[in-house]
């Protein structure tokens, strides 16, 4: 098995002390929120949410949502970019996508990856190859 560091990914330890959210928020002396305000105008991301908070039925959502093969392939999903590679052959305008949950990680991991919404061939099968 290939280690994080072999794609130059942060592991989970670093990964999170680096998160950081982009709102900034006062609390009160019991550790309430009495404001916040969007501090970082270049992101939007939300707080660190333990995943043993978050309700078993809205991971169940995402998962069924995002790639409901999940638990059948070991992190990407062929059948689903076989079908997304005829349909784009197609044309037609949209392009499908075809990225499992963990190679939407591994594109979320990599800082240099481009942003556009749209990866190259090669960054995609570099997001194939740490998803695997």
């Amino acid at each position: 098995m290939l280690s994080t560091a072999t794609y130059g990914l942060p592991n989970f330890e670093e990964f999170k002390a680096a998160h950081q959210p982009s709102e900034a928020q006062l609390l009160s002396r019991e550790g309430q929120v009495i404001a916040s305000q969007r501090a970082n105008m270049q992101i939007r991301r939300a707080a660190w949410v333990p995943l043993a908070e978050i309700s078993p039925a809205l991971a169940q959502a995402v998962v069924v949502a995002e790639d409901k093969r999940f638990a059948e392939h070991a992190g990407v999903d062929w059948q689903a970019a076989g079908a997304a590679l005829w349909s784009n052959l197609q044309g037609g305008g949209t392009t499908r996508g075809a990225s499992s949950i963990s190679m939407q990680l591994a594109g979320l991991l990599d800082h240099d990856a481009v942003r556009s919404g749209q990866r190259s061939v090669a960054e995609k099968a570099g997001q194939t190859a740490q998803a695997l």
